[in-house]
């Protein structure tokens, strides 16, 4: 995609419209993929602290349900790059994920969530499921989510 821009088609209604390269025509909204929508509303939100308006100057919570839904993986990686050095707005992600948490540089922003059939929902940083992770993850070259993934962590259904 090249370009977004807007277009008014009655009052108080907007379409966009998208450029593509190597196609000559405007491309409206319903023929892009789902995955290019998706992602323009992410960096919507990610680069929201440079556009003008008061609602994006303030700080806050940005809150992302499966951003690797309808995206491909190298996109949603860079994503989750750029969500991480936001400086203007905390983002919390939720993911199913091995590609978004690869993507975590610091593994004290990763949390593990867990349902237990006595205690309910249980949260819990991820340096808590493994104190040696840091070690874990310099000694093996293995990234975040492939720790994760193996179980040593939690969060994975079917392994203790």
């Amino acid at each position: 995609i090249l370009d977004v821009r807007p277009q008014r088609v009655q009052p108080g209604r907007l379409t966009l419209l998208f450029r593509e390269r190597g196609i000559e025509d405007d491309l409206g909204q319903a023929n892009v993929s789902d995955g290019v929508l998706h992602a323009l509303a992410l960096l919507v939100m990610l680069e929201g602290g440079r556009l003008s308006t008061r609602l994006w100057r303030e700080p806050g919570l940005l809150a992302i349900e499966e951003p690797e839904n309808a995206i491909h993986p190298w996109s949603v990686r860079a994503m989750i790059e750029r969500a991480q050095a936001s400086r203007a707005r905390q983002v919390l992600i939720t993911t199913h994920s091995e590609t978004v948490v690869n993507a975590v540089v610091d593994p004290g922003s990763l949390f593990i969530v867990e349902n237990d059939d006595r205690k309910g929902t249980l949260v819990t940083p991820a340096r808590d499921k493994e104190h040696a992770l840091d070690t874990i993850l310099a000694e093996t070259g293995q990234k975040l989510g492939d720790v994760w993934m193996d179980g040593t962590l939690g969060g994975v259904p079917g392994l203790p």
